[in-house]
């Protein structure tokens, strides 16, 4: 399992991601979309 703890990121003083926090399991596939569905 990898887990995921209160990341932040963001870019030219934007918060991108704040405090997100996630558990990837053995064999799961994730992915992270935006509220436009880019991703």
């Amino acid at each position: 399992m990898l887990e995921i703890k209160n990341v932040s990121w963001g870019y030219n003083g934007i918060d991108v991601i704040k405090k997100v926090s996630f558990n990837i399991n053995r064999g799961e596939n994730i992915c992270i979309v935006g509220p436009n569905g880019c991703g």
